[in-house]
C-alpha cells in the first residue's frame, strides 16, 4: 500500500506539510492501495484548469492481487484548509463555472477496472475553509465518512458544480463508454454507470457557512446511510432521524480558527462532544 504521510500506528508522527501547489495538495489518478494519513495540506488547488482539489482520488484502478484490507483507500487524520479554485478561472459559458477546490473529493471510481469494488475510508479528517465541498462523490460509490470535522467549507462565491453544502453525493446521469485494455471478464470499451451508492456518513460535526443554501446535496441515483452527525445551520433539515440539526450560533467546537487552523483547538464540545475528528488528529 502507498503511504502518504503517518504511519498507521498509535504513535502520532508528523506527517507532510503540503502548500502552494497550483494544482491538487495530494493526487492520485489511476491508483489504489492508497494510504493518505496525517497530513497538513493547505493553500493549492487555486491556478489549475484541470479541476483539483486539496485531496483528489481520481478513477482508481483493481486492487492489487491478494489484497485482504476491505478499503481499498485510507484518508485519515489529515488537516486540510484553504484549497480553493481562484475566480480568474471561472467559466461564465460554461454550465459549471468552477469545478472543485473541495476538501476532499473521490472522482469516478466506476471507470476502469475497479468497477466501484474498491471501498474508501475517510475518518478524522479536519476540512476548513476549502473552496468545495468537505467531501465531494462524484460519480463514485462505496464510501465510509466518519469522525471527521468539517467547518465553513464550501466558500468559492462564483457558480460552480460543487457549490452544493459540506457533502454531495452525485451519480452519474447517464451512462459512458470508455476505452481501456482489457482484463479478464471485461471488454474493452465496456459502457458504465456509477451511481452515489453504499455511502456511510456517520458521526460528523459539520459548521456549514451561513450565506450557502445547503449542507448537504445528491443527485441522480443516490444512497447514503446517515446517522450521529451533527449539523450546524439555520433551518436545516437532517437527512436522518439520528442526526441533530442545531442553530447557527451554537458552540460545537472548543476554538475554531479559519485564519491558521493549526493552532485551534477542534475539539468537539456542547451538544456536539464525542462527535467529529479527534483533536489532536488521529491518524488511526
Amino acid at each position: 500500500m502507498a503511504l502518504i504521510g503517518d504511519f498507521p500506528s498509535t504513535v502520532r508522527r508528523p506527517g507532510f506539510a503540503v502548500h502552494g501547489f497550483g494544482a491538487s495538495g495530494v493526487q492520485t489518478n489511476l491508483a489504489n492501495d492508497i494510504d493518505i494519513r496525517g497530513n497538513r495540506i493547505w493553500d493549492n488547488a487555486h491556478w489549475s484548469d484541470f479541476a483539483t482539489s486539496g485531496i483528489s482520488i481520481f478513477r482508481p484502478t483493481s486492487r492489487a492481487e491478494g489484497s485482504d484490507d476491505p478499503y481499498g483507500i485510507y484518508i485519515a487524520g489529515n488537516l486540510i484548509w484553504d484549497n480553493y479554485m481562484d475566480d480568474s478561472l471561472y467559466k461564465p459559458k460554461d454550465p459549471n463555472g468552477l469545478t472543485d477546490g473541495n476538501c476532499i473529493i473521490l472522482d469516478e471510481n466506476g471507470a476502469y477496472t475497479d468497477r466501484s469494488r474498491t471501498r474508501t475510508l475517510i475518518r478524522n479528517n479536519v476540512c476548513v475553509d476549502n473552496g468545495g465541498p468537505g467531501v465531494a462523490m462524484t460519480r463514485s460509490a462505496n464510501a465510509e465518512i466518519v469522525d471527521n470535522t468539517f467547518y465553513l467549507d464550501n466558500r468559492t462565491s462564483k457558480r460552480t458544480v460543487v457549490d452544493h453544502g459540506e457533502f454531495m453525493c452525485q451519480g452519474m446521469s447517464g451512462y459512458q463508454k470508455i476505452d481501456y485494455p482489457p482484463v479478464a471478464g471485461d471488454e474493452a470499451g465496456d459502457r458504465f454507470y456509477t451511481p452515489c451508492v453504499d455511502v456511510v456518513f456517520r458521526d460528523n460535526v459539520v459548521v456549514g457557512r451561513p450565506d450557502r443554501k445547503y449542507l448537504f446535496q445528491h443527485y441522480n441515483r443516490w444512497s447514503v446511510e446517515f446517522g450521529g452527525n451533527v449539523w450546524v445551520k439555520d433551518g436545516f433539515d437532517p437527512p436522518s432521524a439520528d442526526d441533530t440539526a442545531l442553530a447557527a450560533d451554537t458552540t460545537v467546537l472548543r476554538r475554531p480558527d479559519t485564519g491558521d487552523p493549526t493552532t485551534a483547538d477542534w475539539t468537539a464540545v456542547g451538544p456536539a462532544e464525542g462527535k467529529g475528528a479527534a483533536w489532536p488528529l488521529d491518524t488511526r
